[in-house]
């Protein structure tokens, strides 16, 4: 008898191996931009801290979700339209972040871009299809599924 360790655990690594291997050379990115977060009183650091985090995490997210999609058992699972969808709309969130660590940008235009990525997974068919009350049972949303899936 072989023993075989999840899936599950192995994209968990996956997902490990992958962030300690980009954060360091996100700060490094950063660094030579000049992409810092300043001390101030909203903050908790005390000295200038490199930003640019979220290319290490989409990368550690979005790298393990494709590479899921390969392995047997969640090939039939994930679908690459909605994985596409998902892609796109984190490519938004991303692009908005980094912009934002290098010029911050202002609260309607970080608004704005969050309102297209949620176009974007709704147009790919994520979305709020039904809502539970929590006194019992559920209800369909039926057109307004669009629309609340932007608003959440």
């Amino acid at each position: 008898m072989t023993f075989r360790i999840p899936y599950s655990l192995e994209l968990a690594v996956g997902a490990l191996a992958i962030t300690m291997v980009a954060t360091p050379l996100t700060m490094g990115l950063a660094r030579r931009l000049g992409a810092f977060d300043q001390p101030g009183p909203r903050r908790i650091h005390d000295r200038p801290v490199p930003t640019l985090g979220g290319l290490a995490i989409a990368a550690a997210v979005l790298g393990v979700v494709w590479i899921a999609r390969w392995l047997p058992g969640y090939a039939q699972t994930l679908e690459p339209r909605p994985l596409w969808g998902l892609t796109y709309a984190a490519l938004v969130i991303l692009g908005l972040g980094v912009v934002d660590d290098l010029k911050r940008l202002s609260p309607w235009i970080k608004l704005s871009g969050q309102v297209l990525a949620a176009l974007v997974l709704a147009s790919f068919g994520f979305g709020i299809p039904l809502v539970t009350n929590p006194f019992g049972g559920q209800f369909a949303t039926g057109f307004m599924d669009g629309p609340l899936t932007v608003l959440w």
